[in-house]
């Protein structure tokens, strides 16, 4: 996700020069990846991008990116990558919870001066299919199959290679 931060306000946006702050970004798979835009070089500059449940302020972040990839060239983009795959933040999914929400803020610090953004969340959705999951196998046609009748005896039902049922009481 590109984003744009005004380094004067710590405006965190969609657009540059945007005077609407992001309020929320959506999260799903194995990582989730936070790129920024800077409105000025941030030459030297440090970046954290930490998340904690919406709300719970004296939790320790769930997702945390202590380290930004600063660019090579200065008037590009900074960029977060957030693990989704942690045991912090997959404990966050209980029983057949669908998503849960995050409070999030990048904080960056240039010349000893530390600067925060606005806090936004994060809606991380939860994982469909999970690579240790058992993989589903076709079903096998059964020629034929045993059945229980109410009183107890068992029968026999068989399929004939001209489709012809037949069924036989063992």
């Amino acid at each position: 996700m590109k984003t744009y931060l005004d380094n004067e306000s710590g405006l965190l946006t969609l657009q540059p020069g945007d005077k609407q702050g992001i309020k929320k970004l959506d999260a799903k798979g194995d990582t989730f990846v936070l790129q920024i835009v800077p409105s000025v070089a941030l030459t030297g500059a440090t970046g954290i991008l930490a998340a904690k449940p919406d709300g719970i302020y004296s939790g320790v972040p769930v997702l945390l990116d202590a380290a930004w990839d600063a660019p090579t060239d200065p008037d590009t983009t900074y960029t977060f990558n957030l693990d989704l795959t942690s045991s912090e933040f997959l404990a966050l999914f209980t029983g057949e919870i669908p998503q849960v929400i995050l409070m999030a803020e990048v904080i960056w610090t240039l010349d000893g001066k530390v600067r925060r953004t606005q806090t936004f969340q994060i809606i991380c959705a939860r994982s469909v299919y999970l690579l240790t999951d058992i993989t589903p196998h076709p079903t096998e046609a059964m020629p034929s199959f045993k059945l229980s009748s109410p009183d107890s005896s068992q029968w026999t039902i068989s399929i004939t290679n001209d489709g012809q049922i037949e069924r036989s009481k063992l």
